[in-house]
């Protein structure tokens, strides 16, 4: 079986060949798992992850690190159900964002980030760590978000949510559906 046969490109087929020879009968059996990206049965999108990913993975972190992934990310385990969480992680959707201090999850961005769920107290003095996720969206040099619009937090109305305050401290302005934020230049 050829590379290019189970949907590789020429170049990754030549890259491989030059790179490793030839192939095993354990990787010409694994390229069209490879090749679509899904290799855990039951998680929906691609599953890709670097080499150096499950490594680091396995390291415990510091309870000072602030981290934030997609819910269809490779390492999200949004979508199954890990024995020992607290409370249940959500659907494996894009529009989801998680936000983790260390190992617990503190923010859920929901919907396009128009729905938030925080599970910190409104007067944290870490907020802004975790809303640096929106900053990074809107900012980012490849393909950015035009705004972040927050309408709903933890299943109340944004504009009457106590967590309104830090919002605009952050940079996000308010109108009578919620708060907002648009990249800086």
């Amino acid at each position: 079986m050829s590379l290019t046969k189970t949907g590789f490109h020429p170049i990754i087929s030549q890259w491989f060949f030059e790179t490793y020879g030839t192939p095993t009968d354990v990787q010409e059996r694994a390229w069209p798992e490879i090749a679509s990206g899904c290799f855990f049965q039951g998680l929906p999108g691609p599953q890709f992850i670097s080499f150096e990913a499950p490594r680091f993975l396995r390291k415990s972190l510091s309870d000072d690190v602030v981290f934030w992934i997609n819910a269809t990310d490779p390492a999200s385990l949004c979508g199954i159900k890990p024995e020992g969480l607290t409370r249940p992680l959500p659907s494996r959707i894009v529009s989801t964002h998680l936000v983790f201090h260390g190992n617990r999850l503190v923010l859920v961005s929901k919907r396009n980030h128009k729905r938030l769920e925080i599970h910190v107290p409104p007067d944290s003095i870490h907020l802004s760590r975790y809303y640096q996720l929106f900053k990074d969206l809107v900012n980012r040099e490849f393909n950015p978000i035009r705004s972040v619009r927050i309408e709903e937090i933890n299943d109340q109305k944004a504009t009457h949510s106590p967590y309104g305050a830090s919002l605009k401290a952050f940079g996000f302005s308010s109108d009578y559906k919620g708060f907002e934020l648009r990249p800086s230049f």
